[in-house]
């Protein structure tokens, strides 16, 4: 496919959607139409806000680490060059 073939189907394929959105009206939904939207649904294979806690956990506590391994590292140069 050529790009000017390639581009005619991607301006094709949003002129699409848009003309969706003015036929469904979806251009004037108001704030509070969009904000019931955006409820999740209650549902037993979404993960709340604490799922990825011990993960975030992990990441800080080997961040620490690091810092600390890097903090020795330049302090036994610091002192290895002051000899």
């Amino acid at each position: 496919m050529r790009f000017g073939e390639a581009f005619n189907k991607l301006k094709d394929s949003k002129k699409n959607v848009l003309e969706k959105i003015l036929l469904k009206g979806l251009d004037r939904i108001t704030d509070e139409e969009i904000n019931e939207q955006l409820v999740m649904p209650a549902h037993d294979n979404i993960r709340g806000e604490n799922y990825y806690q011990k993960y975030i956990n992990q990441i800080n506590k080997n961040n620490e680490y690091n810092n600390v391994i890097k903090n020795a590292k330049n302090a036994l140069v610091g002192h290895a060059q002051s000899i």
